[in-house]
């Protein structure tokens, strides 16, 4: 399960889900496609646990955005 949002507008839980996807990298490949700026973070869940989470780098006038993923340790 992929959540993700803006750090200044979460809406918290439910409202941050956008979508179960298959592997990790449809989930990476799926926020590279969707509008979301900088300034925003990810989790993606599995089993309950996160296993791992990102922000994004990059500024909005150079419409640059790119993520940095991080695994989080069990």
């Amino acid at each position: 399960m992929l959540f993700a949002g803006y750090d200044y507008y979460p809406s918290g839980g439910w409202e941050d889900f956008k979508g179960y996807f298959d592997s990790i990298e449809d989930a990476k490949n799926y926020l590279l496609r969707i509008e979301i700026g900088h300034d925003s973070w990810m989790h993606i869940v599995e089993e309950g646990e996160i296993i791992m989470n990102g922000i994004t780098n990059g500024y909005l006038k150079s419409r640059e955005v790119t993520w940095v993923f991080k695994e989080v340790k069990k």
